[in-house]
């Protein structure tokens, strides 16, 4: 459906069309000195057994959106297979209990994708 048919037949609109390279202007580059940890923390909470592509995309995610620090905690069980796969710049840690991560220090959480039900 075309974007002028949402508004009505009475209504104009200007469709735009961004690009990645659109955007570079918006947002202040960060300085060579700057440290990770200038930039948040953020903990994933991510993937189980057959979800593992979820914890792998919500780090990558997280990287690429700006985060300074990310710590991507996922089930033993799968915690190998994360860990050779996620992105370099990301920590991969196994978790036995949920209730471990009470302890840790973030400034933003990611819960939940490809947990399950």
């Amino acid at each position: 459906m075309p974007l002028h048919e949402l508004h009505g037949p009475d209504k104009k609109t200007k469709e735009i069309i961004s690009s990645p390279p659109a955007f570079h202007g918006l947002l202040p580059r960060r300085q060579y000195s700057a440290y990770k940890n200038q930039f948040g923390r953020i903990g994933v909470v991510a993937g189980s057994k057959g979800f593992i592509g979820a914890a792998l995309m919500t780090s990558q995610g997280a990287l690429r959106a700006g985060a300074g620090l990310v710590e991507v905690f996922v089930p033993e069980e799968i915690y190998e297979i994360v860990a050779s796969t996620a992105p370099m710049e990301a920590m991969v840690k196994p978790v036995q209990s949920y209730r471990d991560l009470l302890k840790q220090k973030t400034d933003v959480w990611a819960l939940g994708p490809g947990l399950g039900k």
